[in-house]
Protein backbone atom coordinates (compact mmCIF):
# COMPACT_ATOMS: atom_id res chain seq x y z
CA UNK A 1 0.00 0.00 0.00
CA UNK A 2 2.91 2.73 1.21
CA UNK A 3 4.47 1.84 -2.64
CA UNK A 4 1.14 2.41 -4.60
CA UNK A 5 0.74 6.10 -2.19
CA UNK A 6 4.72 6.69 -2.99
CA UNK A 7 3.91 5.93 -7.02
CA UNK A 8 0.45 8.14 -6.38
CA UNK A 9 2.23 11.08 -5.44
CA UNK A 10 4.96 10.68 -7.88
CA UNK A 11 2.95 10.64 -10.82
CA UNK A 12 0.77 13.89 -9.43
CA UNK A 13 3.90 15.86 -8.58
CA UNK A 14 5.01 14.64 -11.79
CA UNK A 15 1.71 16.10 -13.49
CA UNK A 16 2.71 19.39 -11.53
CA UNK A 17 6.17 20.04 -12.91
CA UNK A 18 5.05 22.27 -15.88
CA UNK A 19 3.50 24.78 -12.82
CA UNK A 20 6.15 24.24 -10.97
CA UNK A 21 8.54 25.30 -13.84
CA UNK A 22 6.67 28.33 -14.46
CA UNK A 23 6.69 29.45 -10.46
CA UNK A 24 10.56 29.18 -10.62
CA UNK A 25 10.84 31.10 -14.02
CA UNK A 26 8.83 33.76 -12.67
CA UNK A 27 10.36 34.01 -9.35
CA UNK A 28 13.90 34.53 -11.10
CA UNK A 29 15.23 30.36 -9.68
CA UNK A 30 17.22 30.62 -13.84
CA UNK A 31 18.71 34.35 -12.46
CA UNK A 32 19.57 32.67 -9.07
CA UNK A 33 20.99 29.78 -10.85
CA UNK A 34 22.92 32.00 -13.42
CA UNK A 35 24.44 34.02 -10.77
CA UNK A 36 25.20 31.00 -8.18
CA UNK A 37 26.71 28.50 -10.96
CA UNK A 38 26.90 30.32 -14.19
CA UNK A 39 29.15 32.96 -13.13
CA UNK A 40 31.04 31.63 -10.07
CA UNK A 41 30.94 28.39 -11.17
CA UNK A 42 30.01 26.28 -8.09
CA UNK A 43 32.46 28.17 -5.58
CA UNK A 44 29.50 30.86 -5.81
CA UNK A 45 26.66 28.21 -4.68
CA UNK A 46 29.51 27.13 -2.25
CA UNK A 47 29.75 30.65 -0.83
CA UNK A 48 26.32 31.30 -0.62
CA UNK A 49 25.53 28.19 1.40
CA UNK A 50 28.29 29.01 3.79
CA UNK A 51 27.40 32.39 4.12
CA UNK A 52 23.94 33.33 3.80
CA UNK A 53 21.61 30.01 4.02
CA UNK A 54 23.08 29.78 7.58
CA UNK A 55 20.65 32.92 8.46
CA UNK A 56 17.91 31.90 6.71
CA UNK A 57 18.03 28.36 7.75
CA UNK A 58 18.82 30.05 11.90
CA UNK A 59 15.23 31.81 10.82
CA UNK A 60 13.11 28.87 9.78
CA UNK A 61 14.61 26.59 12.68
CA UNK A 62 13.79 29.79 15.47
CA UNK A 63 10.06 29.56 14.01
CA UNK A 64 9.26 26.06 13.74
CA UNK A 65 10.36 25.77 17.47
CA UNK A 66 7.98 28.47 18.63
CA UNK A 67 4.94 27.24 16.38
CA UNK A 68 6.82 23.42 17.97
CA UNK A 69 6.05 24.85 21.34
CA UNK A 70 3.32 26.47 20.86
CA UNK A 71 1.68 23.31 19.75
CA UNK A 72 2.85 21.27 22.47
CA UNK A 73 2.04 23.65 24.90
CA UNK A 74 -1.25 23.81 24.20
CA UNK A 75 -2.59 20.65 22.86
CA UNK A 76 -5.56 19.00 24.51
CA UNK A 77 -6.96 21.81 25.50
CA UNK A 78 -9.17 24.07 23.14
CA UNK A 79 -8.80 27.45 24.37
CA UNK A 80 -11.37 28.95 21.58
CA UNK A 81 -14.32 28.64 24.22
CA UNK A 82 -17.04 31.18 23.83
CA UNK A 83 -17.72 34.12 26.19
CA UNK A 84 -20.02 34.31 28.80
CA UNK A 85 -22.90 36.65 27.72
CA UNK A 86 -22.90 40.05 28.89
CA UNK A 87 -24.60 41.17 31.62
CA UNK A 88 -26.94 44.26 31.82
CA UNK A 89 -24.89 45.86 34.67
CA UNK A 90 -21.01 45.22 33.26
CA UNK A 91 -22.56 46.81 30.04
CA UNK A 92 -24.62 49.61 31.47
CA UNK A 93 -21.25 50.23 33.20
CA UNK A 94 -19.26 50.19 29.89
CA UNK A 95 -21.88 52.21 28.43
CA UNK A 96 -22.26 54.94 31.06
CA UNK A 97 -26.28 54.42 30.60
CA UNK A 98 -28.62 53.38 33.39
CA UNK A 99 -29.49 49.63 33.60
CA UNK A 100 -32.80 50.32 33.11
CA UNK A 101 -32.40 52.04 30.19
CA UNK A 102 -30.08 49.53 28.49
CA UNK A 103 -32.29 46.71 29.30
CA UNK A 104 -35.13 49.25 27.56
CA UNK A 105 -32.81 49.52 24.50
CA UNK A 106 -31.97 45.41 23.95
CA UNK A 107 -35.58 45.16 23.52
CA UNK A 108 -36.54 47.24 20.65
CA UNK A 109 -35.21 46.21 17.35
CA UNK A 110 -33.73 49.35 15.13
CA UNK A 111 -31.69 51.56 17.40
CA UNK A 112 -30.44 54.60 16.18
CA UNK A 113 -27.25 55.29 18.89
CA UNK A 114 -26.27 58.74 19.83
CA UNK A 115 -22.71 60.19 21.07
CA UNK A 116 -21.28 62.37 22.48
CA UNK A 117 -18.01 64.59 21.89
CA UNK A 118 -16.28 61.90 23.97
CA UNK A 119 -17.63 58.73 22.05
CA UNK A 120 -19.78 58.10 25.19
CA UNK A 121 -23.57 56.87 24.77
CA UNK A 122 -26.14 59.48 25.70
CA UNK A 123 -29.38 58.30 23.82
CA UNK A 124 -30.79 55.31 22.38
CA UNK A 125 -33.61 56.23 19.54
CA UNK A 126 -35.93 53.54 18.30
CA UNK A 127 -39.22 53.69 16.59
CA UNK A 128 -40.18 57.22 17.58
CA UNK A 129 -38.69 56.35 21.02
CA UNK A 130 -36.19 58.04 22.66
CA UNK A 131 -34.08 56.42 26.13
CA UNK A 132 -31.82 59.02 27.54
CA UNK A 133 -29.66 58.31 29.95
CA UNK A 134 -27.52 60.83 31.94
CA UNK A 135 -25.93 58.62 34.75
CA UNK A 136 -29.40 59.76 36.93
CA UNK A 137 -32.83 58.90 34.92
CA UNK A 138 -33.58 58.24 31.45
CA UNK A 139 -36.59 59.26 29.72
CA UNK A 140 -38.50 57.47 27.08
CA UNK A 141 -40.32 60.32 24.66
CA UNK A 142 -42.95 59.97 21.80
CA UNK A 143 -44.39 62.73 20.54
CA UNK A 144 -45.13 65.12 22.78
CA UNK A 145 -45.49 62.72 25.77
CA UNK A 146 -42.76 62.04 28.48
CA UNK A 147 -41.82 59.36 30.63
CA UNK A 148 -38.83 59.16 33.20
CA UNK A 149 -38.22 55.68 34.88
CA UNK A 150 -35.21 56.48 37.91
CA UNK A 151 -32.66 53.98 38.81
Amino acid sequence: MVLMTGVGWTIWLYLWRPALTLLLWLSGAEIAQYQWIGLAGWNGLLDFAAHTMPYGLALCATLLIWASVNYIRFRGSDRRKARPPATIEADAEWTRMPPAALAESRLLKNLVCCHDDEGHLVSVISGGFQAVGDHQKIQLKQKDKAYELHE
